[in-house]
């Protein structure tokens, strides 16, 4: 997770709208944040301690079950999964006096202070979990486990110094110590080769169903990777038939009791992040 000041400006356009809630197609400049994910504070304090509203949204968890997907009956959890979603890899942030704030029917809400992080890419999809159990930087987006302080570091392309290899490779598969990418043998695809090659959506090779001029779309591609030659398909292939080749920095495989990758880490590090960054730009954002 990186700060990014563009994300930083778009936070403190919304804010300066004085308007409890999220864009919606019905605004005019909708557009330039209908790519982003979002979350929302509001305090009637003059002034902000950043980590407040941080500390708040991570305090969601409990509210979370990561299981299930859902959310304890009439209790928020998005603003969490957002904080924790592993793919998101840049956030900004911005806070704004309100005097007065409206809500969302433009009603007046009284004088508050509203506080705003823009994520890129978003979070929260329907149906997916915001990040996998497993050891840190051992299912890293980029399919490459090139990790810094059990972070993975997606602006890394070889190993080296904040580049360390934690990859795992699973069922057979070789490990480049170079790229720290896994090569899978038939029959598995993933970037750890845990996940058996076979198309699992309805429509894959179905008629009416996705045609293969499809396949340069990324869900197509995940729920068809047989029909999409992302892997090869081998019937007869069997799980943990090898041992894992792990890279030389790889972390443990955390005990029943730890249960996410990157996400605490991710937390605590954007954290400290925004505590110096936006408080230093406080006057740029009153």
């Amino acid at each position: 997770m990186i700060y990014d000041e563009a994300l930083a400006q778009l936070a403190a356009t919304w804010t300066a709208h004085c308007v409890w809630r999220h864009p919606h197609p019905d605004d005019t400049d909708y557009a330039a944040f209908k790519n982003y994910g979002q979350n929302l504070y509001a305090t009637t304090a003059k002034n902000i301690n950043v980590s407040a509203p941080i500390k708040s949204w991570f305090s969601e968890k409990a509210n979370y079950d990561y299981d299930t997907l859902e959310c304890v009956a009439g209790k928020a959890c998005g603003h969490y999964t957002q904080v924790v979603w592993a793919t998101s890899r840049k956030v900004g942030c911005a806070h704004h006096r309100c005097t007065p704030m409206k809500a969302a029917d433009n009603s007046v809400k009284g004088d508050a202070s509203i506080f705003a992080c823009q994520y890129s890419p978003p979070g929260n999809y329907r149906g997916q979990r915001p990040y996998t159990k497993g050891a840190a930087c051992s299912k890293c987006g980029s399919g490459a486990g090139l990790c810094k302080d059990r972070l993975c570091n997606w602006q890394c392309s070889r190993s080296g110094t904040d580049c360390l290899c934690a990859s795992y490779c699973y069922n057979c598969a070789k490990l480049n110590n170079e790229t720290c990418k896994c090569s899978c043998a038939d029959g598995w695809h993933g970037a750890d080769c845990a996940v058996e090659c076979k198309d699992t959506h309805k429509h894959c090779n179905a008629s009416p169903g996705w045609p293969l001029s499809w396949c340069d779309r990324s869900y197509v591609r995940a729920g068809c990777p047989a029909m999409c030659k992302v892997c090869t398909p081998d019937a007869d292939a069997k799980a943990d038939q090898c041992p894992p080749e792990k890279g030389p920095h790889a972390y443990d495989q955390p005990s029943s009791a730890t249960t996410f990758i990157n996400s605490q880490h991710a937390t605590m590090m954007m954290l400290m992040m925004l505590t110096v960054v936006v408080t230093i730009s406080n006057d740029a954002w009153l």
